[in-house]
């Protein structure tokens, strides 16, 4: 889907209660100046994913896993380390479709406002699920804009990513080619 392509080995941790505030996050490692991954661990929390269950609205298990396997994949391909949660967070809920989670969080973005105060910039996760909501649809209207202009939407982000460009030239780069200027 993203034009991303990933061969290693990942080393699977499980936990039992021990992961706070998460069920599951991915730990890179990296060496020899490396700003893409050389190894990956997923961190499971046990606790969080309860036999019989397959998790609980909007939250469901195969998309807490799928999420993560995002942030893996990218980690081998980009330097995530320099992405804005925002842009991060939004690719990782756009493989699976966050339209549930927004439905829940939409209480929470009744304003542009307070849309604005949940649209995080800076590097790192947001700290609720309105900051996931909101970094979804930045990346769905991301990929619909390009995708309309003529372009294959966000993979076409990802494939300059993946050459070491900032998120910032690349995004110049592909408005520029579709001739979004004006729109962005």
């Amino acid at each position: 889907s993203y034009g991303l392509v990933g061969n290693a080995n990942i080393d699977l941790v499980f936990e039992n209660g021990e992961v706070d505030d998460v069920a599951a996050y991915v730990q890179t490692g990296y060496s020899n100046g490396s700003t893409t991954a050389t190894s990956l661990k997923l961190v499971i929390d046990l606790a969080d994913f309860s036999n019989g269950s397959k998790g609980e609205y909007p939250l469901y298990h195969d998309r807490v896993i799928a999420h993560e396997m995002v942030h893996a994949i990218m980690a081998l391909n980009m330097d995530i380390t320099l992405l804005p949660a925002w842009f991060n967070e939004g690719a990782a809920e756009f493989i699976h479709g966050a339209d549930e989670r927004v439905n829940t969080d939409m209480w929470q973005l009744d304003s542009q406002a307070n849309f604005n105060a949940f649209f995080n910039t800076a590097v790192g996760s947001p700290s609720t699920s309105a900051g996931y909501s909101v970094s979804y649809i930045a990346v769905k209207l991301l990929d619909k804009e390009i995708r309309t202009a003529g372009g294959n939407g966000i993979k076409d982000v990802f494939n300059q990513l993946k050459t070491g460009q900032s998120l910032n030239q690349v995004l110049f780069n592909v408005s520029s080619a579709l001739g979004l200027q004006s729109k962005w």
